[in-house]
């Protein structure tokens, strides 16, 4: 039996700028990261605290949100992810919040300046890219008293009988973004290009 669980790299953005989402989603999902995108300023701290980024990037100027209040608020939480601000702001500006978020106790990392440019974003992207966070058994106790531990439901189909048999629902570490499920987390017992047709129509339902 395995005495340890891997956990993937997270990236959580909060820009206002749909284009700059885009570009840092892309980029990062390349390297293997899981993304969730927001600007709304009512779930960041929700999502960061119940999501577990191993990297959030923030768009100092977003109007919706108070970056250096929200610094704080990740530093209350004692968030462990690098800290990556995205602005076209004052230099000092920049250097108050990135002074604001080392003081507190968080990993503030470099300054991206807008507009992006891809190669120094994904440069960056792998720079602080995990070796996948080991969870040792020895955490569980912990991650059960943090309430940490939930439930990810997977349909189980099978394309030959046109039909679900059945939902599979191992136990996982820190929910991901929400959402009904994804075309790849299916387990089925699909071939062929019937399968195809099924799990493409799934993935539409599901937002994938």
């Amino acid at each position: 039996m395995s005495d340890s669980v891997v956990l993937g790299n997270r990236l959580l953005v909060i820009d206002h700028e749909p284009a700059v989402g885009r570009l840092v989603k892309d980029a990062a999902e390349r390297l293997g990261f899981e993304v969730v995108l927001t600007q709304d300023p009512s779930t960041v701290l929700k999502t960061a605290r119940g999501w577990f980024p191993t990297v959030v990037m923030l768009g100092l100027n977003t109007p919706s949100i108070d970056g250096i209040q929200l610094i704080r608020g990740l530093a209350d939480d004692k968030c462990a992810a690098h800290v990556i601000l995205m602005s076209d702001v004052d230099h000092k500006v920049m250097e108050s919040a990135i002074r604001s978020g080392r003081d507190r106790g968080l990993k503030m990392g470099s300054v991206l300046h807008k507009p992006l440019r891809i190669k120094i974003l994904s440069d960056l992207l792998a720079q602080v890219q995990t070796a996948r966070t080991t969870l040792l058994v020895d955490d569980l106790p912990d991650a059960i008293a943090a309430d940490q531990l939930f439930l990810e439901y997977q349909l189980k189909l099978d394309c030959r009988l046109a039909r679900m048999t059945g939902v599979e629902a191992p136990r996982a570490l820190a929910p991901p973004h929400p959402r009904p499920y994804s075309a790849g987390s299916i387990c089925s017992t699909c071939r062929g290009e019937r399968s195809h047709r099924w799990i493409d129509r799934l993935g539409r339902c599901g937002g994938g």
